[in-house]
């Protein structure tokens, strides 16, 4: 039976930021993307105070849908929120892929960053300074704009709980117990959660794993490289 992929978004994005990818899925899968409680411009109904309550979100929306056998691929924040999700040892999952994840344990990210991030909140400029710093070299202006725009409907307390709480929680001593397979995907240039950072803080601490990198991307994979992230997508689900 084909499963279902599970998209996840990144901090700030939507279930929007995977329509290219979805396209370049072609119909493989069936697919499910979620708009995570506070973004894509839905209410905060959840308040999380943990990562852990993401996951137990995400999971009662699946259960909802009745949706059997599932991958579930986490972008950036989506990547850590799969780990939590995972950790739950869900019926149906067979699989996580992590694409520019957050690492389980505490982001790396400096003080400074942290608050420019919390600075940028509504503001259009501010945003896109910090997109077009997270990206690739060559993001065309079209997917920039989406990118922009998807960020500015998240609500406060959903922006702040990330930067304040799930991106620094610590999940690594639960990492031992995940004994099911994971692909760990990231841009090549992406400088904040690329290559180096996966090796240091996300695939230590993984028990099965293979890694890879997208070529030409920064830390919006979605938006930069949809087609080569569907292509491995495609080709790690076929190998399960």
């Amino acid at each position: 039976m084909t499963p279902t992929l599970v998209l996840l978004h990144a901090f700030g994005a939507s279930a929007k930021a995977w329509n290219h990818v979805v396209a370049e899925l072609d119909g493989a899968f069936p697919v499910v993307a979620l708009d995570l409680p506070g973004f894509g411009g839905g209410d905060d109904q959840l308040q999380a105070d943990t990562v852990g309550d993401y996951a137990d979100w995400v999971l009662n929306d699946l259960q909802a849908r009745n949706t059997g056998d599932f991958v579930l691929v986490g972008w950036s924040m989506g990547g850590k929120i799969a780990l939590a999700t995972a950790l739950r040892k869900p019926a149906g999952l067979k699989a996580l892929i992590l694409v520019a994840p957050s690492p389980p344990g505490p982001e790396p990210m400096e003080a400074e960053a942290r608050q420019a991030e919390r600075d940028s909140f509504g503001d259009p400029a501010a945003t896109r300074q910090a997109l077009k710093t997270a990206a690739g070299d060559d993001i065309a202006e079209r997917p920039l704009d989406h990118a922009v725009s998807q960020r500015l409907t998240a609500t406060r307390s959903a922006f702040d709980f990330w930067l304040d709480v799930g991106s620094k929680e610590d999940l690594t001593a639960e990492m031992a117990e995940l004994h099911l397979p994971i692909l760990v995907l990231s841009g090549a240039q992406d400088d904040h959660l690329g290559e180096d950072a996966v090796a240091e803080h996300i695939t230590p601490y993984l028990p099965h794993h293979v890694s890879a990198t997208i070529e030409g991307s920064g830390h919006l994979v979605p938006y930069e490289q949809p087609r080569d992230l569907a292509a491995a997508i495609k080709a790690y689900v076929a190998r399960l």
